[in-house]
């Protein structure tokens, strides 16, 4: 899925009603607990753990080129 594509989804995600989208949100998340843990979870670092998983999602081959999910994650909460 190329970047272009990603913003496509969030643009569409984003009309979705509140409910719609947390609902998506969960089975983001449930897709999400399937994969590998990421070594970030030994720290108990919640934060830390779930920024990890982004990025190790945002760094599989199908996301090439995308950038590290954890400073797109920063750049939004400023």
């Amino acid at each position: 899925m190329t970047t272009a594509t990603v913003d496509q989804a969030l643009a569409l995600a984003r009309q979705l009603p509140a409910r719609e989208r947390a609902r998506l949100i969960a089975l983001i998340a449930q897709d999400l607990a399937i994969e590998p843990a990421p070594p970030a979870l030994a720290t108990g670092d919640p934060w830390a753990a779930l920024f990890a998983t982004m990025d190790q999602v945002a760094a599989s081959p199908a996301l090439a080129g995308a950038r590290s999910a954890t400073a797109e994650a920063t750049e939004s909460r400023r």
